[in-house]
């Protein structure tokens, strides 16, 4: 990791020792028919527990296991490349191998030990309340661009050193929201300003740069009426009207750079509860803009409030997941209006598929191939809805706390998901294709922070491109904590790999 480090003079960082001390797992050998980053070997009560994920084994050829150099067991991969084998907990040198090719070593690791192990020391504060994280930049030199909104400041940060002193760009009572790469590889972002209803691009690296400033235009008309859930005066004319023919496009929220334009969702904010005076939000709008061309935006009306998530999907069409309007009573959270998620084609600018969620509160998804994961903001629960009408919606409990929110899942390599508990400070690992919350070698959650009563708030979880162990060694997951105002990395190869 001290290369990251280095490679990081680039953003004006002096190439000072660490601050921490990590000790990261070595790199992975090639293989030539295994990801060995996908598999692991762990141990339970009486077993020992040797398997890969999606992707681990290429080709049909069994895996072979061995203990002290005598082949005892093997398994053949299923059509995804994964396997699983389980053997009795007796002690030896194991090792996996397939035929003609390397025999590769195994650690077998100690469940426990292994999750609190990945679990490095914090990167330090994160300023007044940070509200995002991606990773961004050359792949030998990433870094971190961390949105802090209470700051209005957008800030460059160094993967071993934390927030670095006047590392940040300014924007002028702009409330920034969410952060998205313009190019992985890059050093430009852009940002939605919650506050004055733009986006900006930003580079993180050439402050001298100015920002392009992209705006949604002028009210949007409607066809006919969108009615309000409380009257208000949205045109300032002095009267309170209870439904809208013409809207302004304000508070952006999820932003996407995506085939050459940029997308943000406009959640058209009127007001949050104030006392007896409950929240209103205007029509939900996806705003682009090509990055060429920041003075020509398309809308796009969309059919569920307060959208929270944009996700890419590999066949350049865009997930939107949206919550309905959230309204927090007390130590409950209520969803005035439907949630919901869509499937929404660039090219076509139409909503293609749809998933309707009522009062669940939908603030994360994952589509996989045959179904679709959601998370809520209101309550600790994952739903997964089958797709094409292949069978009937499922939860899976995420803990037993009343109230959670899970506000952004994270793709993992092997099929795997990374879900964020924001109430019990908890990390847990999903299996897309059986279902499973923490399987083995996880078995349970990370424990990130302290958790009820007074919680750091796990909110978003960074991921670094790239294979850990292959591209890169160390930590590549970033916690970053809101109300806890920290950043903490996570090294999952602590937990999986030879």
């Amino acid at each position: 990791m001290k290369r990251v480090a280095c490679g990081l003079a680039l953003l004006g960082f002096a190439c000072a020792e660490p601050a921490v001390v990590w000790s990261p797992e070595p790199a992975v050998p090639e293989h030539p028919s295994l990801r060995l980053e996908r598999i692991y070997a762990t141990r339970s009560a009486t077993e020992i527990l040797i398997g890969g994920f999606d992707g681990a084994a290429i080709g049909p050829a069994p895996v072979g296991v061995e203990r002290d150099g005598v082949r005892i067991t093997q398994a053949t991969p299923d059509a995804h490349g994964r396997f699983r084998i389980a053997t009795p907990a007796v002690d030896g040198d194991w090792a996996i191998t397939r035929a003609g090719e390397p025999t590769v070593g195994l650690r077998v690791r100690d469940p426990e030990v292994a999750r609190a192990a990945a679990l490095l020391e914090g990167l330090g504060g994160a300023g007044l309340t940070p509200n995002d994280l991606v990773i961004v930049g050359p792949k030998h030199a990433p870094f971190g661009a961390l949105v802090r909104s209470g700051d209005h400041a957008v800030s460059a940060i160094d993967l071993e050193q934390g927030l670095q002193p006047d590392s940040g760009r300014f924007l002028d009572r702009a409330n920034p929201w969410f952060a998205a790469p313009v190019d992985p590889e890059g050093t430009e972002v852009v940002v939605s300003a919650y506050a004055s209803g733009e986006v900006q691009r930003l580079d993180l690296v050439n402050r001298a740069r100015p920002p392009v400033i992209y705006r949604p235009g002028g009210p949007v008309e409607l066809a006919k009426a969108w009615p309000l859930l409380e009257p208000r005066d949205v045109d300032e004319d002095g009267t309170a009207e209870a439904s809208v023919l013409r809207y302004p496009l304000i508070t952006p929220q999820p932003v996407l750079v995506l085939g050459g334009r940029i997308y943000a969702a406009y959640t058209g904010v009127i007001s949050v509860r104030l006392g007896s005076r409950g929240p209103v939000q205007l029509p939900p709008t996806l705003v682009s803009w090509a990055l060429d061309d920041p003075d020509n935006p398309r809308r796009t009306l969309l059919p569920f409030h307060n959208p929270q998530e944009l996700r890419a999907l590999p066949d350049g069409r865009i997930l939107v997941v949206a919550s309905g309007v959230l309204d927090p009573r007390g130590d409950r959270v209520e969803v005035r209006t439907p949630g919901g998620v869509v499937v929404y084609d660039p090219m076509t600018d139409r909503v293609v598929e749809r998933f309707d969620l009522a009062d669940f509160g939908a603030g994360t998804a994952v589509l996989s191939e045959e179904s679709l994961w959601v998370g809520s903001l209101a309550r600790p629960i994952l739903r997964r809805i089958p797709r094409f009408g292949s069978g009937d919606p499922t939860e899976l409990l995420v803990n037993d706390e009343e109230v959670d929110s899970i506000f952004r899942m994270i793709e993992l390599d092997g099929g795997l998901v990374a879900v964020p508990s924001f109430n019990t400070d908890r990390l847990h690992v999903l299996d897309l294709r059986t279902g499973q919350l923490n399987p083995p070698p996880f078995f349970e959650p990370f424990l990130v922070g302290p958790g009820r009563p007074v919680f750091s708030g796990l909110q978003v979880v960074a991921r670094r491109p790239g294979r850990i162990g292959v591209d890169f060694t160390g930590p590549d997951l970033f916690l970053l904590f809101g109300p806890g105002s920290s950043i903490t990395p996570l090294e999952l190869r602590k937990v999986m790999g030879p």
